[in-house]
């Protein structure tokens, strides 16, 4: 009777040790703009689709569209000179007010998705309105908050917020690059680099130890069943043992 009660409290354990609480999701802070190359690539060939199909449960994802970008301050206001130019940094706002705005989040990324497959870096129109009326978003209240003070405002936040998390944790060896990754408010180059080059093997192994489900959602490298915790194998086995003395 004792080792049936030590059974039972063994699987127990066993069974918290490795199913996580899902709703502890990985949060991944995106630093992009709207006209950059390698941003469009990876959000809409990599992270749109791995998010939508294999990873929306188990990834919180926070964009920011400050990119590259500079802040200087002339006569007493602080301006913002995006990398490719004004159109960028008006495509930048209007990502930033899409972002503050009401709208859901699977719509915001829709929506964000949309614009970067669809904008041309020789084109000095947006698609600001094609994409949001296929994502339902209230184009009149978007295209006004990126035109005036509101979207600027938006984008200076944006700012210090990118230069605190992303280049405050830069070297001059390691110059940031974009896209960059954060994890859970942590930045490191190398990190970022894996996630951007291979992002579902990557986000796998950080997955890994949260929960059966999420280990589901990847497909796991040959080495997997030797990163399982050894101490349930353990305890597995001595059961095992002790069932067939």
């Amino acid at each position: 009777m004792n080792f049936k009660v030590n059974l039972f409290v063994i699987f127990s354990f066993l069974t918290i040790f490795v199913i996580a609480d899902k709703d502890n999701a990985i949060v991944l802070d995106i630093l992009y703009e709207t006209y950059c190359e390698n941003s469009k690539i990876f959000i809409t060939k990599t992270l749109y689709p791995a998010y939508k199909n294999k990873f929306i449960d188990f990834i919180k994802i926070k964009f920011n569209p400050f990119g590259k970008a500079n802040m200087t301050i002339l006569d007493n206001q602080t301006m913002v000179f995006c990398e490719h130019g004004e159109k960028e940094c008006y495509g930048n706002k209007v990502h930033a007010c899409v972002l503050a705005s009401t709208t859901p989040l699977n719509k915001q990324f829709e929506f964000i998705n949309c614009t970067l497959s669809k904008v041309n870096i020789s084109s000095s129109v947006y698609p600001t309105s094609v994409c949001a009326n296929e994502s339902n978003i209230d184009i009149v209240q978007i295209e006004k908050c990126a035109n005036g003070t509101e979207g600027t405002s938006l984008l200076l936040n944006y700012g210090r917020d990118a230069k605190s998390l992303f280049e405050g944790n830069t070297t001059a060896n390691s110059a940031l690059t974009l896209p960059s990754i954060s994890v859970n408010s942590k930045f490191s180059v190398n990190e970022s680099a894996l996630l951007v080059n291979n992002f579902d093997s990557s986000l796998c192994e950080l997955l890994l130890v949260n929960s059966t489900e999420e280990i589901k959602a990847c497909k796991l490298p040959s080495a997997a069943s030797t990163t399982l915790p050894v101490l349930p194998v353990v305890i597995i086995s001595f059961i095992f043992s002790k069932l067939y003395q």
